[in-house]
């Protein structure tokens, strides 16, 4: 019976370190992660009562709130670190006042940029449309000149058409009016108008026509037609120019 009861209070006293090597307590704020066989757990455990596996299993209480660290004695080091953070911040701002600039000043030039494009693009488009009004200006200039012209060339057409004809009708009229007979009488009235007289042997021969003279005759008689019908163009001529010289002026 003796070694009965060794045996259970043995028993009794591994289970009883098994137990408070198992049986871990976390604190309000921390958290508990797990190593086994050092490999890290993927299954914390926030505060409380928690049982591990004894010996093989060992935790680490990790603080999630807030750290506050006193440090005595030590004003060189506060002063020196408030120091570099002021210097840092004031160099972050004067870096980001810098950048900032830059951006202001590359906002600027690019805003001149596109005000000197607009303008230059107005002013080509300016000179483009005074261009097509120029162009369009002589285009009508060469077409009102070209009408001009037509017109001026068939007005003149015209005329010289109607001079021509009509200096071809009064030759025709002056080839049937200025006949032997006609020539004749004319020849009688221009003697008849004449105030001086002359008296002899010959004058009967003045207004007869022998066969030696006949030939002779009728040859000037061919001449004198001409001589009228070559008066008759060049008064035609003079009076059909007349209008045209005008109308030129």
């Amino acid at each position: 019976m003796a070694h009965v009861g060794a045996v259970v209070a043995a028993m009794a006293g591994v289970m009883a370190i098994l137990l408070h090597s198992s049986i871990h307590k976390i604190e309000e704020g921390h958290l508990a992660v797990y190593y086994r066989g050092g490999a890290l757990l993927t299954s914390p455990n926030g505060p409380g009562y928690h049982i591990m596996l004894p010996f093989i299993t060992s935790y680490r209480s990790v603080q999630t709130t807030l750290q506050t660290d006193e440090i005595k004695n030590v004003p060189f080091l506060i002063k020196i670190s408030l120091a570099f953070i002021i210097c840092r911040e004031a160099e972050k701002t004067r870096l980001l006042i810098t950048a900032q600039t830059q951006k202001v000043v590359e906002k600027e030039a690019e805003t001149e940029r596109k005000k000197a494009i607009i303008e230059a693009q107005k002013v080509a488009q300016v000179a483009e449309i005074h261009f097509q009004q120029k162009v369009m200006e002589k285009e009508t200039e060469k077409k009102i000149s070209e009408i001009e012209d037509a017109a001026f060339l068939a007005r003149e057409r015209a005329r010289a058409d109607a001079e021509y004809y009509t200096a071809a009708k009064f030759a025709e009229a002056n080839r049937l009016k200025l006949t032997p007979e006609y020539l004749e009488l004319m020849k009688y009235q221009a003697i008849a108008a004449n105030s001086k007289i002359y008296f002899g042997q010959d004058i009967p021969n003045m207004f007869v026509d022998n066969s030696a003279s006949h030939s002779t005759a009728g040859q000037g008689e061919a001449d004198s037609v001409e001589q009228l019908e070559a008066l008759s163009m060049k008064e035609s001529l003079k009076k059909a120019s007349k209008p045209k010289a005008t109308e030129r002026h």
